[in-house]
């Protein structure tokens, strides 16, 4: 994730005041913040890290099981800042990051659909918060055998709308890179299941390839087609509302 001075302060607008009204937002920024402290090796106690997770986890249970609790924003940026604080624990808690992202993607979907937010519609709060979700999903989807679940309808037009070319400044890359890594998640575990299906009755130093459908192949040589397209000479562009600063 990008930061430079311009997502800095976005963050401190959207996220800061947000905090201030909403306690388990609050605790997972902190808990955030632990965490980062620890990764720069810098003194941080790991009990007081292990109670503002906890809190922000307890506080959002609670929120959501009021009578006639709703998703709103407050909830998406929570659940976003305690993926984010397992993403980069530096492996105190292995994999766990993995069923909060699912988690998140589940909330982000139930919220879209609730609101049906649209990409024109969204707010500044809110397209910072799915830039956010995609920035992770994007590098998360690098780690190899990403179960993840089937986008809801909203998701899925979301997905579309807003992936382009364009540079995004939050996650420093384009967000069409993300479809691009979620094909090859998927056609590496459907490649990996067979090979494990098949084990039995092939020999062990058969090629790998006559093992896998060809379905899976074909797909996998119009993705690499589809790479190599991207990378021939083209224009980088950046999201037409990026500040110039960050051009330089």
């Amino acid at each position: 994730m990008s930061c430079h001075s311009p997502i800095q302060d976005m963050f401190c607008r959207v996220l800061v005041p947000m905090a201030t009204q909403t306690p388990h937002l609050m605790n997972a920024l902190l808990s955030l913040a632990a965490t980062h402290r620890l990764t720069l090796g810098m003194d941080q106690s790991m009990s007081e890290l292990s109670h503002l997770k906890a809190s922000s986890l307890r506080q959002l249970q609670d929120a959501l099981a009021r009578p006639g609790a709703s998703l709103d924003e407050s909830v998406v940026a929570t659940t976003l800042t305690l993926c984010h604080s397992d993403f980069v624990s530096d492996g105190r808690s292995p994999g766990s990051w993995r069923s909060h992202l699912q988690g998140t993607t589940a909330i982000i979907s139930s919220y879209l659909e609730k609101s049906k937010a649209s990409p024109d519609s969204l707010t500044n709060t809110m397209s910072l918060l799915w830039r956010w979700y995609l920035s992770i999903e994007t590098v998360a989807l690098l780690t190899g055998n990403l179960v993840m679940p089937n986008d809801s309808r909203a998701l899925l037009q979301m997905r579309k709308l807003i992936s382009d070319d364009k540079i995004d400044d939050l996650a420093g890359f384009s967000s069409s890179l993300g479809p691009i890594f979620k094909k090859i998640n998927r056609l590496a575990i459907e490649a990996d299941l067979a090979l494990k299906q098949d084990e039995t009755h092939f020999p062990a130093d058969s090629d790998p390839k006559n093992r896998i459908p060809l379905s899976v192949l074909d797909e996998s040589y119009q993705l690499i087609n589809e790479i190599h397209s991207k990378m021939g000479p083209q224009e980088r562009r950046f999201r037409p509302t990026v500040d110039a600063s960050v051009h330089k």
